[in-house]
C-alpha cells in the first residue's frame, strides 16, 4: 500500500503535512512531516503549555477545514499536491 500524505488546514488556520497512519470517519492520525517527507516536530505548545516533543498528530475531522492529497515527486524528492477533478481539495 502506498504512503498517503495530506496537507491539512485546521479551522484555526494551523497547517501541517501528515503522513497518514490511521484514517477513520472521526479522526485522522499520523506523523507530521516536512516538505521532503522527513518527520518534523510540530510547532507550538500542548494544553499544559509544554512544547510539543512528539511527531504524532491527531486531527478530528470536524476541525479540518481543508485537506489536500499529496504525493512524492520522484525527480525532486519533495511532496507536491495531487490534482483532483475538483481542483486541489479533497
Amino acid at each position: 500500500m502506498p504512503i498517503r500524505y495530506l496537507k491539512i488546514t485546521l479551522v484555526d488556520v494551523t497547517q501541517f503535512i501528515l503522513r497518514v497512519a490511521h484514517d477513520s470517519p472521526q479522526l485522522l492520525s499520523g506523523v507530521e512531516v516536512d516538505a521532503e517527507g522527513d518527520e518534523a516536530v510540530p510547532r507550538g505548545r500542548d494544553a499544559e503549555g509544554r512544547r510539543y516533543h512528539q511527531r504524532v498528530r491527531h486531527a478530528q475531522r470536524s476541525s479540518v477545514k481543508r485537506a489536500v492529497e499529496m504525493h512524492m515527486n520522484p525527480t525532486y524528492a519533495t511532496l507536491e499536491a495531487v490534482p483532483s477533478p475538483r481542483g486541489f481539495e479533497e
